[in-house]
């Protein structure tokens, strides 16, 4: 695989999310309408390459994709697509958009970047899983697992010591194991960022927003 096709599979995986609750939310556009457009949206993309025209020193390229899908809407209108078919979970964007009252509060851009963020976060959890599994160190993932991500879903600080207790472990290695899983997620973030940002400018702002580095 090229260089370039890895590159459009990691933006696939990172925006079509965002780039469907996009035309459904802002568009209005009914669920197989929708389905529809995204696909068509990112077959056109590989064919034309408008990825040629983006400039990042002029705008993150999240800003670029959502102005294209406007682009692309405007000129489509109703008219019919043969998209690529794609193995994409529609069903899972549409339960998450009936859960997710947010439209409401934020803006387009908004909601466009924070589904962005959101797939970017899942993939590297998945990856973090693959590799810490690789490593033989599945129980710092599910310490991870266990204390970071089910605090942040349940929105209710479980404390480290009770963690400690329900995995038999000390407390020093559980803040141990901990950190282990955190300072490679964190580099695994990095690493995906680097792998669709074009420029050394572009990769530290995208992790400066999302990390504060």
């Amino acid at each position: 695989m090229s260089e370039r096709s890895r590159a459009f599979d990691l933006i696939l995986i990172l925006f079509w999310k965002a780039v469907y609750k996009h035309i459904r939310r802002q568009w209005g556009k009914p669920m197989e309408d929708a389905k529809t457009l995204t696909l068509g949206f990112f077959s056109r993309a590989v064919q034309s390459d408008f990825y040629g025209q983006y400039d990042p020193k002029t705008k993150r390229l999240r800003t670029f994709l959502r102005e294209q899908v406007d682009l692309f809407l405007s000129a489509t209108g109703d008219s019919a697509l043969e998209p690529e078919s794609l193995d994409l979970q529609f069903n899972e964007a549409e339960e998450e958009l009936s859960r997710d009252p947010s439209d409401r509060q934020s803006s387009p851009e908004e909601l466009f970047d924070g589904e962005w963020s959101r797939s970017l976060f899942t993939l590297a959890i998945e990856q973090l899983h693959n590799y810490l599994e690789s490593q033989g160190k599945i129980q710092h993932f599910r310490l991870f697992q266990r204390y970071d991500l089910q605090d942040r879903s349940s929105g209710e600080s479980v404390p480290l010591d009770r963690v400690a207790q329900e995995f038999s472990l000390p407390l020093s290695d559980v803040a141990l194991y901990l950190n282990d899983a955190r300072q490679s997620l964190r580099s695994i973030i990095l690493d995906l960022l680097r792998s669709f940002t074009s420029s050394d400018e572009e990769f530290r702002r995208e992790a400066r927003s999302l990390l504060g580095l």
